[in-house]
């Protein structure tokens, strides 16, 4: 797995059909990994072809430990994009996004990179989420 090859020793996959054993059979929208348990999650999945990427993001969230940063993929048309169409690209996912801030938007070639970092929950939000009333029921891979 090419994460392991860049020094992230413990690596964990989701894919709908596992094709190593770094990989978990699972579904995007339901991660079968512990809440607040990994210090990276990107998903390989661009948002704009899910069928539902605001549940997708808030498994991502989920997952993620507080204060650690996530990544997700949007695809945007032509080879150059300008400014403002980049954050128009960042726009949805930080609308899914409960738990977290973007804190960064990167282009690479047609693909805008939305970083995002958990918050340090506390107060409100921390019975919100043990309630499960915002939340949705690493490296994720398209349906």
């Amino acid at each position: 797995m090419v994460m392991r090859k860049l020094g992230f020793r413990d690596t964990v996959g989701v894919n709908s059909k596992p094709c190593s054993s770094l990989v978990k059979r699972g579904d995007i929208y339901a991660l079968p990994l512990k809440e607040d348990s990994f210090d990276f999650v990107f998903s390989t999945a661009m948002i704009d072809g899910v069928k539902v990427p605001a549940r997708m993001v808030l498994e991502m969230e989920r997952v993620l430990k507080e204060g650690r940063v996530g990544v997700v993929l949007r695809r945007v048309a032509g080879n150059v994009v300008p400014a403002r169409d980049v954050m128009k690209a960042a726009a949805p996912v930080s609308s899914y996004l409960k738990f977290s801030d973007v804190v960064d938007v990167r282009t690479v070639n047609c693909t805008v990179m939305v970083i995002f970092k958990k918050r340090f929950l506390g107060g409100l939000e921390q019975v919100l989420k043990k309630e499960k009333v915002s939340a949705a029921p690493l490296l994720l891979a398209a349906e």
